[in-house]
Order: structure tokens, then sequence, then C-alpha cells
């Protein structure tokens, strides 16, 4: 990966950039810089001021900020020279680890590593996150299936409870009263039904 994608990588919106030039200023101002060149000098290609990175692309990225309306050449230099040392750094730091463990192959978790440990490039932690490994995201999927087991398993218990308290306050209060006519007879049955001496037949 060139130093252009790299940047397209890690730097890809314009939250990024500014915070990338935040830190790319500190790193910048500890090492010594050739003289800056006048604003009739910067005209050319990129290789005339020294850069790997393309300015014109630099410049749509800062524009992109709808609070830029305008950018001096000399602002796109500055962003373009300080995302370099930035980048410049991690991959200094890359390849420290990468020469610890005798490797001649730059892998991503490198770069993460770096990323995570130091706190200068904490702004990056969500673009670029630790790899987990297979077997921990296994170990957290059953422990969260666990605790969901048990929550309902809980829920039931509740549930049960519940419905137990309700039985116990209806046998509490008894037998409910059944609703009967004015006379003490049910109504239903009509003229049919019995009366007390059992003839079962009215009296005209």
């Amino acid at each position: 990966m060139g130093a252009f994608e790299s940047w397209k990588t890690f730097c890809g919106d314009r939250v990024c950039l500014k915070a990338a030039v935040r830190l790319a200023a500190n790193v910048a101002a500890a090492q010594p810089e050739p003289e800056p060149k006048p604003a009739a000098e910067l005209r050319g290609s990129d290789k005339d001021f020294g850069l790997l990175l393309p300015l014109a692309r630099v410049r749509r990225i800062i524009k992109a900020d709808s609070e830029v309306k305008a950018v001096s050449m000399e602002a796109s230099y500055a962003v373009a020279r300080a995302t370099e040392l930035l980048l410049e750094e991690m991959v200094k730091r890359t390849v420290d680890t990468m020469n610890k463990e005798n490797r001649r192959s730059l892998l991503y978790n490198d770069v993460a590593d770096i990323v995570h440990e130091w706190p200068a490039l904490g702004f990056l932690k969500d673009i670029v996150p630790n790899k987990v490994p297979a077997s921990v995201l296994i170990e957290q999927l059953r422990q969260q299936q666990a605790q969901q087991a048990q929550r309902e398993q809980q829920e039931n218990k509740l549930e049960l409870e519940r419905q137990r308290q309700q039985l116990v306050q209806q046998e509490a209060a008894g037998p409910s009263n059944e609703p009967s006519t004015a006379n003490g007879y049910d109504d239903e049955g009509g003229d049919d039904e019995e009366m007390p001496d059992g003839s079962g037949q009215h009296d005209y």
C-alpha cells in the first residue's frame, strides 16, 4: 500500500484529517523542516513541493468543510506535509514492532496496536479497531446467551409467583355471590318451572 492509499485509509473524512493535522503539527515541531517556499514558488507538480500526497486532493478535502470558503496554497501545503509526517511516524512505530518480531511483512495488527498504544492516536481507535480472536467472540456470545437465559428464567419465576398470588387472593375472597331474582327463583324455565307444591302447574 502506497503512502497515498495509506493516507486515504486513515484519513477518509475531514474529521479524521483535522485531528491528524493537529497531531502532525506536534510531530513536525520536533523535526527540522526546510525553509517554506514563497507562494509564488508553490506552483508545479507535487514532486516539486517534495510531497507524496496529491496537493489537489488535499485542497478538495479541506474545502469539503462547509466552514472553509477558501484555502491558500501555503495552507494546503502545510496540511499535506503535516499528514505525511503523521504517516511517517506511524509507519516508523509499526516497523519497529515488525522488526522486533523478525518479520518483513507489515500486518494490520501492527498498525492497530500502535493506534491503541499511542495516546496521541486515540481519535483513530474507531477507524482502526483491534482484531478480536474468534475464541474471544465465541466466549462473549456464550456469556450473552447465558445472561439472556438467566433473565428469561427469572422472568418466568416472577410470572409464576404473580399467578400464585392471584390464586391465593381469589381463594381468600371466597366464592362469588350468584345474582338471584326478587322471588328467590331463577327466571329461566318459564311457565314449566315446578312450583313449591311440586305440581309444576299454575292454579287458575
